[in-house]
């Protein structure tokens, strides 16, 4: 497996409805996106990518989280408990 700079850590699926707001997706995403010590300790910083108040009229409810290691190097998934950090 080649090594990559980021992964899937979460997925949130937001509640149908009209737009919420920036802040409350932000925050709502944010709860899907938590790391572990050693994740942290390791340079691994979250990232979240969220619907935006455009895709959201289209449908979109879904949030990711993505741990990012800057530089790269991770080798495994998270979601499938076989990460390796460098």
């Amino acid at each position: 497996e080649r090594p990559h700079e980021a992964e899937v850590l979460g997925r949130h699926q937001h509640a149908d409805g009209p737009w919420p707001g920036a802040a409350l997706v932000q925050r709502e995403a944010g709860d899907a996106c938590e790391m572990d010590t050693t994740q942290r300790a390791a340079g691994v910083v979250p990232v979240l990518w969220t619907p935006s108040e455009a895709s959201w009229r289209q449908g979109d409810r879904e949030s990711l989280c993505l741990a990012r290691l800057p530089g790269g190097g991770l080798v495994g998934s998270w979601t499938d408990g076989d990460v390796r950090l460098p």
